[in-house]
């Protein structure tokens, strides 16, 4: 945390800072020949440069704003879009803005280039989707140093796995490389689906936060993950996880659309059995302050919701009750990285003590809709191709350069580099058949994804289709 106003409206968290203390002192377990090898992970100096905003004003040489061309359904103006109750919350906004200039330097690195938002999809979701309804109870691993110390550790979806070390970690897995575990966590790659694995697993939580697929206009036309039915998100089984033993906080983030924050705080809150508290919001600013967006924005906003409930008949989270608080910090250029709450509510919630509070963060990924993301976790073949860039590359450019010399042979043999007994082999000719063995793998590889594939998308259409019959 940066700087916290005084009147505890406007905080400004730094999570380069955070993620920096989080990840001191990792232990890397590849180095076995190491007696202790740790580390303090350096991030990415460009994870979170952002100097100046995503969306400017388009202009002319002239100065003078370009003239877009007319729509059949014009946008809201300005005054149709805000009323007075709105106003005031951007008056807020604009104060936090303020606030941050003035406890925010701009930091010129003229080496690093500013790019804008690219989806980078979460690491093993695509071998968490499982297209059969068949739940089996959930597995438990514990990683302890046999497993840390594996040359590549398979991890498996439906499995619960706990790693109860107290610094980070640093291993290699067979489907995402290398991988950073915090300290005291436990992670479960699944399906949305069967997210009733958890219950099964028995631990009662006294902070949740979810970061629903939610669907809005700019998903449906950039596509960047696949959002999820609100009927979907409904059937998460989260009052069930929730402890009642005790006054439990919720937190859920939401998209700028009245229509979702409404069913998270009637519908959601209701089914959970949670009491709404108050809404909170996340600005997203550059380095020196400045916000990503325009604060007057018509269509896409500078800052993402987040609705808070909680259970319990106690004052233990009365405090929150009725608060605004504006949360200002540089977004990382990571599609859909939310940061950090647990400063937030330290004061309220015992995280260091394991033992009485159990946070859990649900992160969820609809299952695939492509034949270009299937589950690949249980074809090794497709994992090794897909997951490791050496193999995709040599077997691509070895396929692309076997056709390649098939058409130079029509010219010719080319230059002479092998002769026996009265015959020559050319260069072409000695470069096909270096990568016939490549081409025919690829060609293996390509029957062996169009069977999977067929697979997974006739799955998925008769999932589809049996959703629809229970609609209708």
């Amino acid at each position: 945390m940066i700087h916290c106003h005084d009147d505890h409206q406007v905080v400004i968290l730094d999570q380069n800072l955070l993620l920096s203390h989080t990840y001191a002192s990792t232990k890397d377990w590849r180095n076995t020949t190491a007696v202790d090898s740790r580390h303090n992970l350096t991030w990415r100096k460009d994870l979170f440069h952002v100097e100046r905003p995503f969306r400017m004003t388009t202009t002319t040489t002239t100065g003078e704003p370009t003239k877009k061309k007319k729509k059949k359904n014009p946008k809201r103006t300005y005054d149709e879009a805000f009323n007075d109750i709105q106003n005031d919350f951007l008056t807020q906004l604009t104060k936090a803005v303020e606030i941050c200039k003035s406890k925010l330097s701009l930091k010129n690195d003229t080496s690093l280039i500013q790019t804008e938002h690219a989806f980078n999809s979460i690491p093993l979701a695509h071998i968490a989707t499982e297209q059969c309804d068949h739940k089996r109870p959930i597995a438990k691993i514990l990683l302890t140093d046999y497993f840390l110390r594996a040359s590549k550790l398979g991890i498996q979806t439906n499995i619960l796995y706990s790693h109860n070390k107290d610094h980070p970690s640093i291993i290699d897995t067979a489907v995402s490389g290398r991988t950073v575990l915090p300290a005291n966590c436990r992670f479960l790659w699944t399906d949305m689906k069967n997210s009733t694995l958890l219950i099964s697993e028995g631990t009662k939580y006294s902070f949740i936060v979810l970061d629903p697929p939610w669907m809005n206009k700019s998903v449906r036309r950039k596509h960047p993950y696949n959002w999820s039915d609100l009927s979907d998100i409904k059937n998460l089984p989260i009052e069930h996880l929730i402890n009642r033993t005790q006054s439990s906080l919720v937190c859920c983030w939401s998209t700028n659309c009245d229509k979702i924050e409404d069913f998270i705080k009637n519908d959601l809150f209701n089914k959970w059995n949670c009491q709404y508290l108050t809404t909170w919001y996340w600005l997203k600013i550059t380095q020196s302050g400045e916000p990503i967006l325009d604060l007057t924005s018509l269509d896409k906003k500078s800052y993402e919701t987040l609705i808070l409930g909680c259970t319990g008949d106690d004052d233990r989270f009365n405090s929150l009750k009725g608060t605004t608080k504006i949360l200002c910090s540089v977004p990382a250029l990571i599609h859909s990285t939310k940061p950090a709450l647990h400063l937030l509510f330290q004061n309220l919630i015992n995280f260091p003590n394991h033992e009485i509070d159990h946070c859990l963060e649900l992160a969820t990924v609809k299952g695939s809709e492509s034949h270009k993301k299937i589950d690949l976790s249980g074809n090794p073949i497709l994992r090794l191709y897909y997951t490791s860039r050496k193999v995709l590359f040599t077997m691509c450019a070895g396929n692309e350069l076997w056709f390649s010399m098939l058409y130079m042979l029509h010219f010719g043999e080319g230059p002479s580099i092998i002769k026996c007994a009265g015959s020559a082999i050319g260069l072409w000719r000695f470069i096909l058949y270096a990568v016939t063995p490549i081409m025919i793998s690829k060609q293996i590889i390509s029957l062996i994804h169009l069977y999977t594939a067929s697979l997974d998308m006739a799955a998925i259409d008769e999932a589809e289709r049996a959703s629809k019959t229970k609609k209708n």
